[in-house]
């Protein structure tokens, strides 16, 4: 995927929806990881689609 940059409100995968292709690692910033009923941040050093299945659309967070 290459490095991806992201702007303030941008959505990186939308759950359901969002075919599992790649892992990604947090290089900078951070990111807010939500669904309907919790939410949390993730920061540099932190890996985004490390539990999923790829090639599904399985993503268990927005």
């Amino acid at each position: 995927m290459g490095l991806l940059k992201l702007e303030k409100g941008q959505i990186l995968h939308k759950a359901g929806e969002d075919e599992v292709s790649s892992l990604e690692v947090i290089v900078k910033g951070r990111i807010k990881i939500y669904d309907a009923t919790s939410s949390m941040e993730a920061g540099v050093g932190n890996f985004i689609g490390l539990a999923e299945n790829p090639g599904k659309k399985l993503y268990l967070f927005l």
